[in-house]
């Protein structure tokens, strides 16, 4: 019987994350988008094993469940587009993206879900 190859790069960023979501400052979800944003956002499918596949897009599909939708903040940039139609080009970074919009919707109940199925695919591939 043969041993499956260990991709060591993905174990690297699933060791950030679980580093990130055990000592990083705030609650779950603010943890979860530094997570995502640094380690996690870089693993594609077809970098793990099939047997993870389905948890990783689970976990996508939690963390992109809401487009921008920041209500009070969207209105005040929309009446900014108005006024400079550039204004979304130059600021874009000020526009929160669908990670940013769903972690800000969630619970921390939700949050710590995501969370254990981020451990549990670290921990599989690290034992």
């Amino acid at each position: 019987m043969t041993t499956p190859k260990i991709n060591y790069y993905v174990r690297e960023k699933f060791f950030d994350a679980v580093r990130i979501l055990a000592t990083g400052p705030g609650d779950v979800r603010s943890r979860l988008l530094t997570a995502w944003r640094g380690p996690l956002y870089v693993i594609t499918e077809d970098k793990l094993p099939i047997k993870h596949k389905d948890d990783f897009k689970w976990i996508v599909c939690q963390l992109h469940r809401y487009k921008e939708d920041w209500p009070g903040q969207l209105s005040d940039l929309k009446k900014k587009e108005s006024i400079d139609p550039t204004f979304r080009e130059k600021y874009s970074h000020l526009y929160p993206d669908q990670v940013e919009a769903t972690l800000r919707r969630i619970t921390n109940k939700t949050g710590a879900k995501i969370a254990s199925r981020i451990f549990a695919i670290y921990d599989s591939l690290f034992f």
